[in-house]
């Protein structure tokens, strides 16, 4: 069955920081204000193709305060007012990742999105079954 995709992913060079890395792709397209609320999962890359992202991340220790029912934006607009968002200390951390640029995200980070336009990006996911097997 083709869809498509083979083709997309086929075109797609790894970030040369993957290296050998065993990765599962997501690819998403996503309008100005979506975005991903806070949650946690294994390690990975993410690179924006088109548009801007913006993240908010926190270490895993420091599970932040929000809502999983509300949208990424309107949590991102009430931890900004609160205060919540202090880079460097010792609060949620955040930056903006370009067109052309990428992310890494360390294993159980808490972190949440928000597409500053119209946005088109890659992740990549270790494959941490994978990774706890190659440790064995």
């Amino acid at each position: 069955m083709s869809n498509g995709f083979e083709t997309l992913f086929g075109a797609y060079d790894d970030l040369e920081y993957v290296g050998d890395a065993n990765v599962a792709y997501s690819f998403g397209v996503g309008g100005q204000f979506s975005g991903v609320p806070m949650h946690t999962h294994g390690p990975g890359w993410s690179e924006s193709l088109i548009g801007r992202k913006h993240w908010f991340l926190a270490p895993p220790d420091a599970t932040p305060n929000f809502d999983p029912n509300v949208t990424a934006y309107a949590w991102a607009l009430e931890a900004l007012r609160r205060g919540d968002v202090r880079d460097g200390e010792g609060g949620i951390l955040e930056c903006t990742v370009n067109a052309g640029e990428s992310i890494y995200f360390p294993p159980n980070w808490w972190h949440a999105t928000v597409n500053l336009d119209e946005s088109v990006f890659i992740s990549s996911f270790v494959n941490s079954v994978q990774r706890a097997r190659d440790e064995l």
